[in-house]
């Protein structure tokens, strides 16, 4: 019966056997609900409990499980004064001769008036707390969909960070395939020998494992449990098949860590890209890196800002290239993402690589001028953005710290006006009580110098003392039809 309540086993089981019945009602509904639950990926689950005909007293529980189905049919979900009534009349057991008179009184029991109305209000109550709960998960919605907003965060271009930087490690990028239900998997390459030279990536692949049994020694586990697919998308349901990668899996730290050291490794401009387009003009693109600091270097804020021009080619320009308005650049963005997602990669040919190679130094000299006014833009709004971030938090914390003082301060006073009542406990429950009083004194007295300090330290966190703007990149988009 210990195992009724804080286990989940819905990600592998189906079926649930009772090899005993307790006597109430609501206990059988807690057991069941181990499995029959959110996220449990079959259509059906199933909860056995054994009947021996031979034996007198099964009777009377084959009848307790109808009744307590008949109960939530009728009812739509338990309640304690149901579950109380009928463990009442088992309070001193199943006796053979009582069987079936026992038997008969659970199947036609039935609720009087003021119980039927106590339970209605008690279920009442739960769908209060239901509705309740449906507001909660409207917000925590919204909240997801404003965090998403902020930033900026997209499964595909996640994905497609992770494969970069196991191609940067010198493995393959991942592989795309199905599962059994047909949902879209990614497999990592196999990185058992990068391993082998270093050990610590080991113990980073075995996020990837089913747990290890207990007991069980690392080097078996290893062998016996290969590294799962990935997905990067909530399947709406929960197995241990498959592992959802997030922002704090260890492996994805991990890569992540190495794509930013080594995607901007070298202080100046080192890299080139060089793509077709669908457009007729011929495209530059300037992209520089934005990076803001906080006290100690923390790094509060990063993004790529793009610089975008008409390429014009040396011997034909009467002045330095001009950038682009905001709105043709937006439509330059969209021909590179574009050009990058065509499975093809088709790319001009030597000569036009030779020109463009040629011309880009002089490019980079014209547009970065251009990029640093840009940045600074940039550079204003995010500020505005993280000061903003840091009055919102350092407010909610000071209310938050404050609604514990209160819910302390009505403790202690509590603990005050019952001072009587505490000679009735043991040594045990005084010295526990007791305790816990001077714990509550010690924190209110704490709480005056967190108000003042830690909404503070908060909005100091995301005061930015420190900015680079750098380039990073050159990108040129040239005409298909050119």
């Amino acid at each position: 019966d210990a195992a009724r309540e804080g286990l989940n086993f819905q990600a592998y089981c189906a079926d649930l056997f009772h090899f005993d019945l307790p006597w109430n009602p609501g206990r059988i509904e807690q057991r069941n609900g181990r499995i029959d639950r959110k996220l449990q990926p079959a259509d059906e689950v199933r909860c056995h409990y054994f009947v021996l005909p031979q034996r007198v007293e099964d009777r009377v529980l084959e009848v307790l499980v109808r009744k307590t189905e008949t109960i939530k049919k009728e009812l739509g979900s338990l309640s304690k004064v149901i579950d109380d009534d009928i463990e009442r009349r088992l309070t001193n057991g199943i006796r053979h001769r009582d069987a079936d008179r026992l038997a008969m009184e659970i199947e036609q029991a039935d609720l009087d008036a003021e119980k039927k109305r106590v339970s209605e209000e008690e279920l009442e109550a739960a769908r209060d707390r239901q509705e309740d709960l449906k507001e909660q998960i409207e917000k925590c919605r919204t909240l997801l969909d404003n965090s998403r907003a902020w930033a900026q965060f997209e499964p595909p271009p996640f994905r497609d960070a992770i494969s970069c930087s196991l191609e940067i490690l010198g493995a393959e990028p991942l592989t795309e395939g199905v599962d059994e239900h047909g949902r879209t998997i990614y497999t990592f390459p196999p990185l058992d020998r990068r391993a082998e030279t270093d050990a610590s990536w080991a113990a980073t692949l075995d996020t990837l494992r089913v747990p290890k049994k207990q007991g069980q020694k690392t080097a078996e586990w290893r062998r016996e449990a290969p590294i799962r697919p990935v997905v990067f998308e909530d399947a709406g349901i929960l197995t241990e098949e498959t592992v959802h990668l997030h922002l704090e899996q260890r492996v994805v730290q991990r890569l992540l860590a190495r794509f930013r050291s080594q995607g901007f490794i070298y202080n100046d401009l080192s890299r080139a890209c060089l793509a077709q387009s669908s457009d007729s003009v011929p495209r530059v693109i300037l992209l520089g890196r934005l990076s803001l600091y906080g006290k100690g270097a923390e790094r509060l804020h990063e993004e790529l800002v793009p610089l975008a021009a008409r390429w014009i080619e040396p011997s034909q320009r009467k002045g330095p290239l001009q950038a682009y308005a905001r709105d043709t650049e937006l439509r330059t963005l969209e021909l590179l993402e574009r050009s990058l997602k065509d499975a093809e990669h088709r790319t001009p040919g030597t000569v036009i690589q030779r020109k463009l190679l040629d011309a880009a130094m002089r490019d980079i000299d014209e547009l970065l001028p251009q990029l640093q006014p840009r940045a600074e833009e940039l550079a204003r709004i995010a500020e505005e953005k993280l000061g903003r971030r840091g009055e919102k938090e350092g407010k909610d914390l000071r209310e938050t710290l404050e609604r514990q003082q209160e819910n302390v301060r009505e403790e202690l006073a509590k603990y005050e006006g019952q001072k009587q009542f505490i000679l009735e406990f043991d040594e045990e429950e005084k010295r526990q009580i007791e305790s816990d009083a001077r714990a509550w004194r010690n924190r209110l007295d704490q709480f005056g110098t967190d108000i003042l300090r830690e909404p503070k330290r908060i909005r100091d966190f995301y005061e930015v003392h420190a900015k680079r703007i750098e380039p990073v990149g050159l990108v040129y988009l040239w005409p298909e039809s050119n």
